[in-house]
């Protein structure tokens, strides 16, 4: 099986030849194209752009407060533009909507024989309306993206609760609204917050859940789950930003206990319950449940930079398992869901030095009960890190972009350090019309790996079509080797509207 993904990787780096020698293809560019950024190419609502400009969010709060007139500082949702008379005392009102409609279909490839190998077709639909008064607004988005591991049969699916707020959760992308005032603004309900210059993943961004299905291949803020919370925003001179932020309860992240992107350690889990196991959950829907963040960020020499301080929980779970001693051997009779709190204190920073787009993250992860010893490693008191860095090349328009995302866990004497190093190099031809892309991570203590290679075609209107295949490969205690046997051909048509 082994020398098969040997085959494939070399295949992986014919396409690459390809990419980098292919002025050919470029020729009908006729100019200079935007380059796709990043690690992914997908979307939806644009909300990736949410990422790349902590300025243009600082801006768009100083430019709405107190001018009460214009949306800047508005959500990027992407949508297209609507509008509709209103009769009330302010006027026409604009009411803005879009969506998106996806067809996709995913081979998982079964290497001994190939006619056996299973197709998954995932239709996911968006839709999101955002309407803006004089001195407010309202978001409104919702999406099947997250409900591929809802399982009506009545068995364990999911570590999360799995009553009405739980599939809530699934079906809300946004729904918040703000209210601008002379000098600050305030937001309140379900947000998806990215806090962090990292790419595709953060180590200073604690607000929101993740939703761990089909977490390898899909945007930062499509794993993102929205949740309840207060957030006021205060503009600070002329490019600074107060973030001040508070939710109410905890919600942990979404981990599925079955299905084929389940992470090992959950399909373990998912096993006992299944041998009769009770899976007991902490209630985590008290008041004194609550989480509290602030962050201040502004512009200094070129420089984006912003410090961040969070009061609240991991959201990855201590496991304790009770055995029964008979019959031998004990097997699983009690397994108890815990979460600890923490601090954390962060500080992140993005700018551009000789041509080379710079970004950096770092954050200690301090356990409020540092004296705890039963804690697994990701548990513990760590120090995690995000250094990344971009640029573009004399070549087509190719970028080239690397990142390495680090953790040194405290009082962890064995194997305190965990790595994953990642690059993309991107291309983009014909008027931005075809974008090709290779992307891929290793794990550096578990040495695993997966390479993914992918092209997009813009059709006709907003129609795309994508073509994608992933090989995954390593340690099977690794966050790729694990999915040794997910390996996957993808091709979706997605139309945004």
């Amino acid at each position: 099986m082994r020398y098969k993904k040997i085959i494939r990787l070399s295949a992986v780096a014919i396409f690459i030849t390809i990419l980098v020698s292919s002025p050919v293809l470029a020729q009908d560019a006729g100019g200079a194209s935007s380059i796709e950024e990043g690690f992914s190419v997908d979307g939806n609502f644009d909300e990736s752009d949410r990422e790349n400009s902590q300025a243009a969010e600082i801006a768009g709060e100083n430019n709405k407060a107190g001018s009460g007139g214009n949306s800047a500082g508005a959500p990027e949702t992407g949508f297209s533009s609507f509008v509709e008379e209103s009769s009330g005392s302010t006027g026409t009102s604009p009411l803005e909507w879009g969506g998106m409609v996806e067809a996709a279909i995913r081979v998982f490839i079964d290497e001994e024989a190939p006619e056996n190998s299973l197709a998954a077709a995932r239709p996911p639909v968006n839709l999101g309306l955002h309407y803006t008064g004089d001195h407010s607004e309202a978001v409104a988005e919702i999406t099947t993206r997250r409900l591929w591991n809802i399982d009506t049969s009545g068995v364990e699916q999911d570590l999360a609760t799995q009553d009405i707020s739980w599939y809530i959760k699934k079906v809300i992308n946004q729904a918040s609204l703000r209210l601008f005032y002379e000098n600050f603004n305030l937001q309140a309900g379900y947000l998806k917050e990215v806090w962090g210059t990292g790419d595709q993943i953060h180590v200073v961004d604690p607000l929101n859940p993740i939703d761990y299905y089909d977490f390898v291949n899909n945007d930062y803020i499509d794993r993102k789950v929205a949740e309840f919370m207060l957030k006021g925003n205060i503009p600070l001179g002329l490019n600074g930003l107060i973030e001040l932020v508070y939710v109410p309860t905890f919600t942990p992240d979404f981990v599925p206990l079955t299905g084929k992107w389940a992470p090992a350690e959950a399909v373990q889990l998912g096993s006992a319950i299944e041998a009769g196991a009770a899976l007991h959950r902490p209630e985590t829907q008290s008041i004194s449940d609550g989480q509290y963040a602030a962050r201040l960020s502004g512009s200094f020499g070129g420089f984006d930079i912003a410090g961040t301080y969070y009061y609240g929980f991991f959201r990855t779970p201590r496991v304790e398992i009770q055995f029964k001693l008979l019959p031998l051997p004990p097997q699983p009779e009690n397994i108890y869901l815990s979460y600890d709190r923490l601090h954390l204190f962060g500080i992140d920073m993005a700018g551009v030095l000789a041509g080379f787009n710079l970004r950096g993250e770092v954050a200690a992860y301090l356990l409020e009960d540092q004296s705890d010893s039963t804690a697994t490693w990701e548990n513990k008191s760590s120090i995690q890190y995000i250094a990344g860095i971009d640029r573009n090349l004399p070549l087509s328009n190719l970028n080239i972009n690397i990142q390495a995302v680090g953790a040194y866990y405290l009082d962890e004497a064995e194997d305190p350090t965990h790595h994953t190093v990642s690059a993309a190099l991107t291309d983009s031809w014909n008027h931005d019309h075809i974008k090709p892309e290779v992307s891929a991570s290793y794990g550096v203590e578990e040495e695993d790996w997966m390479v993914r290679p992918s092209i997009g075609f813009t059709l006709i209107d907003d129609v795309e079509l994508h073509i994608e295949y992933a090989i995954f490969a390593g340690g099977s205690e690794g966050s790729f080797g694990q999915y040794d046997d997910n390996d996957y051909a993808e091709v979706r048509f997605t139309y945004m509207f």
